[in-house]
């Protein structure tokens, strides 16, 4: 109880950051010429750092797996924890909206 009463805030407002920045980039999505080259750079700079980082690529399972194992220290979650928001944020601010996804 203690634990939820201590993390719980910090983890909302690390959430209402998040949402913030998806919100912020998808305000100022990339148009006009430079749409057809965005993905392509976002899509390389996620594939570069997913070298160093593999676990970016996944849903959080084999990352889950490997943390009850004990395998991988403080340090890989928490570059992980900071990477995963910094990648993802920016292809979905670059993904091409599709014409029946958007409201009338």
């Amino acid at each position: 109880m203690v634990w939820s009463l201590l993390v719980g805030p910090i983890v909302g407002a690390l959430a209402a950051i998040y949402i913030r920045l998806i919100g912020w980039l998808s305000h100022h999505r990339i148009t006009g010429s430079k749409a057809i080259f965005a993905p392509l750079v976002a899509f390389g700079v996620l594939g570069l750092i997913g070298l160093a980082y593999p676990q970016l690529f996944g849903n959080g399972k084999d990352l889950a797996h490997d943390v009850f194992l004990g395998l991988g220290g403080f340090p890989l979650l928490l570059g992980l924890f900071l990477l995963k928001p910094l990648v993802t944020a920016p292809v979905w601010a670059v993904e091409p909206r599709v014409a029946s996804s958007r409201p009338l």
